[in-house]
């Protein structure tokens, strides 16, 4: 990465205006840098992303994008679905019904999802034999904080022992 990834672990409009100068700068290198590829991988982080596809391609039009981990553009925003449509060269879905809501003619494939394909069997009720839990928030100081008190909740109503995996850089006081 030519950036360290905590940089960009943002969540939330405040946030975005912090770091508004900084997203232009990197948008603007990665631009540059898709000059010297052949094909172009972008994943997940629509908010950053989109824009960024949309420059190469108006720069460098015979650029193929590729794009996994798509937004959830058929939840929100679903006015974004004809731009992707029409901006990425293929789109690689890991949910099985996105395709439905792009355009027919939509260059969408969906290639499966890396940790629900590996589930084979989904429980409703908790086991007795299940003493330890992990909760895994990701990695936004704002994800962690919304959902903090959320995974406390849950571990005292299923009476387990929980680990909380969080990344190393945050302080004891910000995951509380």
């Amino acid at each position: 990465s030519i950036v360290d990834l905590r940089s960009l672990a943002i969540m939330g409009f405040v946030d975005v205006i912090k770091k508004i100068r900084f997203f232009f700068k990197l948008n603007s290198q990665m631009v540059d840098m898709a000059c010297g590829v052949d094909k172009v991988l972008l994943i997940d982080s629509s908010g950053f992303n989109l824009p960024l596809a949309k420059k190469i391609k108006k720069k460098y039009p015979d650029k193929e994008i590729i794009y996994y981990i798509l937004p959830q553009a058929w939840a929100w925003k679903k006015k974004r679905i004809p731009v992707l449509a029409k901006t990425i060269d293929h789109l690689a879905s890991i949910l099985p019904f996105e395709k439905d809501y792009y355009p027919k003619d939509a260059p969408i494939t969906y290639v499966g999802h890396p940790l629900l394909d590996q589930i084979t069997e989904f429980k409703e009720t908790l086991s007795d034999k299940i003493k330890n839990v992990l909760f895994m928030p990701g990695s936004r100081k704002g994800e962690i904080s919304k959902l903090m008190p959320i995974f406390h909740e849950v571990r005292a109503e299923l009476e387990v022992k929980a680990v909380i995996a969080i990344p190393a850089y945050f302080s004891e006081q910000e995951v509380l």
